[in-house]
């Protein structure tokens, strides 16, 4: 999450299964996070920063792996993300992305957006600029090649005890090979990130 220094952000919270508990320590205290009872928490950061942050609720065998960050920055860096991630995707960039992921059904759950159109669902995190992200997988997982070429292949592995089950498949066990799997990765890092060189795969 990104937001600009010494502005109150107002944050609602909701959950679709269980208790949560969102804390960001150096932000502000708990706030549950309770299913049908949404909730509201207020953070503000007083400099620029990277502030982690963890779920504070036992939810599940996957609790641990239930991670987050937020980056705190200057009004005009705040801005200029928020330009960047308004900016759409070409078209050829989303025939190359459909080329890719349609054996593997990923816009059945996933979307990404063009100049002219956003394909796919919204169950999944969208992806038109994921590989801006600096980790991904509850913040698990730094965003470089080798994990999410291995989180494509076999995500439930990489995030055992989670709620991926009947969700992210493992797409080894349904033919995807280590080579497919890198390819999707690679268009998901290089060319959907708004600075492709802050990646040395991409360079």
């Amino acid at each position: 999450m990104h937001i600009p220094v010494n502005q109150p952000v107002v944050l609602t919270l909701t959950s679709s299964n269980v208790i949560h508990s969102f804390w960001v320590p150096e932000l502000a205290g708990k706030k549950d996070v309770v299913p049908g009872h949404p909730n509201t928490l207020t953070i503000e950061a007083d400099r620029p920063g990277t502030f982690q942050g963890q779920c504070a609720e036992y939810c599940g065998l996957s609790h641990a792996n239930m991670r987050l960050r937020v980056i705190a920055e200057s009004k005009a860096d705040y801005e200029k993300w928020v330009r960047q991630q308004q900016t759409q995707l070409s078209g050829a960039k989303v025939t190359e992305f459909d080329k890719l992921a349609k054996p593997w059904g990923c816009t059945t759950c996933h979307s990404i957006t063009s100049t002219k159109k956003t394909i796919g669902a919204t169950i999944g995190p969208n992806l038109t600029h994921v590989g801006d992200r600096d980790a991904f997988a509850g913040d698990i997982y730094p965003m470089q090649l080798d994990n999410l070429s291995k989180w494509i292949y076999d995500a439930p592995g990489r995030k055992p005890a989670g709620p991926l089950k009947g969700w992210m498949p493992a797409f080894d066990k349904d033919g995807m090979t280590t080579t497919q799997a890198r390819a999707l990765a690679k268009f998901l890092l290089c060319d959907t990130a708004t600075n492709p060189s802050a990646h040395p795969e991409c360079r």
